[in-house]
């Protein structure tokens, strides 16, 4: 029974046994009720109120826990982003298709990584205003950086990532004209931030796939790892994922609860990974709406809230 020795393991069993059941919905939980657990099947035993969906009779002897989706939604492959520095670029004629938006921006600053996304190495972006930079491997044997298409450093290397140094500005001679001058440094990012967020292709979309049209807040145009600093700083109303566009506009979801994206190029949706949402629906009786495969009960069942006291 919840909040006895073992309850976490055999809560765990529990869920468990439910995923493997195929129609399995829910199951309930004693607490302390009879020291059973009981599978659910059918449309009518679900008890959620992200499914709108409500079945039964309050018991305060027993916790109900609803499968919300069954198919397993793992995380999507990643690799590092990358922080340039020491870029400077010329400001010339010749020169202009790379500071075309008058912002100056010398392609200095995080580059978001895409994990084989070019000649099958990762690929790295940073946007910034009308400009996008870029930094890819290319088949002739050389990693390059370059600012709206045009080519402003390089360095010879076979290697499946960046090299940190080396880097030379390109030229008439080597690749294209002289608009850049120094050398580039690298560095790598490491994602503190980023490990409780789940990256979905995408505008995001609720739990039924649908285009989330309504409580969210645009806040402008941020680099990632910003637009996420924002969203877990929000509070009140709280922040369940963000929204980032090609164009880098930040948008902060704060109510309708995200669970995903559509799949167009033109964003990326990071849902905010949440174990269990939990309502009180009267004294001594609780929903846990478990994500995913129940993925709370089965890997972190100590990460569910402990019973109310009564």
């Amino acid at each position: 029974a919840t909040g006895t020795a073992g309850s976490v393991d055999d809560r765990r069993w529990c869920a468990a046994r439910c995923v493997a059941v195929e129609d399995c919905v829910a199951f309930s939980y004693p607490h302390p009720g009879d020291g059973r657990c009981w599978l659910k099947s059918g449309d009518d035993a679900r008890m959620s109120s992200r499914l709108r969906t409500t079945c039964g009779a309050v018991d305060s002897t027993t916790d109900y826990y609803t499968v919300l989706e069954r198919k397993v939604s793992c995380p999507k492959a990643r690799c590092a982003d990358i922080f340039v520095a020491g870029a400077s670029m010329l400001n010339t004629s010749d020169c202009s298709n790379a500071r075309s938006d008058g912002t100056g921006s010398d392609g200095n600053g995080v580059y978001v990584c895409s994990v084989a996304a070019y000649n099958g190495k990762n690929a790295y972006k940073l946007v910034e205003g009308l400009l996008t930079w870029e930094m890819r491997w290319e088949p002739m044997s050389k990693w390059v950086l370059s600012g709206n298409g045009h080519y402003r450093y390089l360095v010879a290397s076979t290697a499946g990532e960046p090299p940190r140094t080396g880097w030379s500005p390109c030229a008439a001679e080597n690749t294209d004209r002289a608009c850049a001058q120094g050398s580039i440094s690298l560095d790598t990012v490491q994602h503190t931030l980023r490990d409780d967020f789940v990256e979905y292709a995408g505008v995001c979309t609720d739990v039924g796939g649908v285009v989330i049209g309504s409580g969210y807040v645009d806040i402008g145009v941020l680099a990632q790892l910003d637009c996420e600093e924002a969203c877990r700083a929000r509070s009140s109303p709280s922040c369940t994922a963000f929204q980032r566009s090609s164009l880098g506009t930040c948008v902060l979801h704060t109510s309708a609860a995200a669970a995903g994206g559509d799949a167009l190029a033109s964003s990326q949706c990071y849902v905010r990974a949440k174990a269990t949402e939990v309502e009180m629906l009267s004294p001594g009786r609780r929903c846990a709406n478990v994500h995913k495969t129940l993925d709370a009960a089965l890997l972190s069942p100590e990460a569910l809230p402990s019973p109310p006291p009564f």
